[in-house]
């Protein structure tokens, strides 16, 4: 693993971190994060796993101390400086920031500063936030979509680069929304969306305040005008798939169920490139899609820390069938310093047993590309 740590990393997905992460003694609060469950019972225990354990021990090497007690001393005495060491020591050198997810959070112009100027920070704009917004400010589905348009078209003006979109879809009715729209060669069209369904959809929406499938045309249709910008503007989109809290049946969250979706829109030069997100368990379906068709990427993010010692046999999964320029790395780190850490960390060590029967040139080549190339290009950063 030697040759892997002097490659500089690109964490293509993850969050901010609490703003008050310096202040959290108890191990109970601190592997929280360990989790996705919203019971206390279960952010109790995730302290206590073989991920929990396997994380302590690199802690305590990494910092040389001789317990976990000890580590959570020395961290609650520094400052910002103990994250600059965890992101030296991960080789984390860029991070791609979705900050609609901030709730308790560093604003991301605040995470950027406390990263420092020797590390870059991008953003990740999350579509349906937008989308609420726009639907709760607009009454008609003309001033919805000149909302969505202009919103859109400004991302390029804001202090932190936006590089990528993002959608929830596996939160808001599952993956499998398309099957709701008959004719996706309508994806897009205002013309499939009356305005007296406009009008009815908006007023569910304000009660709710959350769009979801039970909005599927107005839905699918603000979708198309977030994949058309990307696709003219080259952004990437990147889509919730697999692993993830309770909001979303993980069933619903398979990939395939994106298949017809992407095969009609590729067909008809309507896709973007769509980032397949965490994947995990259905690491080997977004491989296949990712085999499929020149569009799709993936990455195992959330997986590189939730699920750590799963990764490298999710590694292998995952070049067995995707070409190794179509795999990213990826965190999904997210409230403690340490999940980008350990998501990064892992990547490589996982990386560095799945190509254990590869030469170095070769294995230095396919490394290199999933831990900093591939999301280079296709992010244009």
């Amino acid at each position: 693993m030697t040759e892997l740590i002097e490659i500089k990393a690109i964490d293509n997905h993850a969050h901010s971190i609490s703003s008050d992460y310096l202040r959290v003694r108890a191990e109970s609060d601190f592997f929280a994060f360990l989790t996705e469950s919203s019971q206390p019972r279960m952010k109790e225990m995730a302290g206590r796993s073989l991920n929990a354990e396997l994380l302590k021990e690199e802690l305590c090497r990494s910092f040389d101390v001789s317990s976990f007690e000890d580590y959570m001393t020395v961290r609650a005495g520094s400052s910002h400086e103990h994250l600059h060491k965890l992101f030296d020591l991960a080789s984390l050198e860029t991070l791609l920031i979705d900050d609609g997810f901030c709730q308790g959070f560093f604003e991301l112009a605040d995470f950027a500063s406390i990263c420092g100027p020797d590390r870059r920070i991008y953003r990740v704009f999350r579509l349906e936030a937008l989308f609420e917004e726009a639907i709760t400010g607009e009454d008609t589905l003309q001033g919805c979509l000149t909302f969505v348009r202009e919103k859109l078209s400004n991302l390029s003006t804001g202090a932190i680069n936006t590089v990528a979109l993002k959608s929830v879809l596996a939160y808001r009715g599952g993956l499998s929304l398309s099957d709701k729209l008959p004719e996706l060669e309508s994806f897009g069209d205002p013309a499939s969306l009356p305005e007296a369904d406009y009008t009815e959809f908006r007023g569910e929406l304000l009660k709710s305040r959350r769009i979801d499938s039970s909005h599927a045309p107005l839905y699918l249709l603000l979708l198309g005008e977030a994949f058309r910008f990307a696709k003219g503007a080259h952004l990437p989109v990147q889509i919730h798939c697999g692993l993830g809290d309770d909001d979303a049946l993980l069933e619903e969250s398979n990939p395939l169920k994106l298949q017809p979706f992407i095969r009609a829109l590729s067909r008809l030069a309507k896709l973007p490139k769509l980032v397949l997100l965490h994947t995990y368990p259905y690491v080997k379906e977004a491989a296949y899609l990712a085999s499929m068709y020149e569009e799709i990427y993936f990455d195992l993010s959330l997986c590189s820390f939730l699920a750590a010692p799963a990764l490298s046999q999710s590694i292998k999964e995952a070049l067995a069938m995707a070409p190794y320029e179509k795999l990213l790395a990826g965190s999904d780190g997210h409230s403690q310093p340490e999940s980008h850490f350990w998501g990064m960390f892992n990547y490589r060590s996982g990386l560095a047993e799945a190509l254990q029967g590869c030469q170095a040139p070769l294995r230095e080549k396919i490394a290199e590309s999933v831990l900093c190339r591939n999301a280079s290009l296709l992010y244009r950063i």
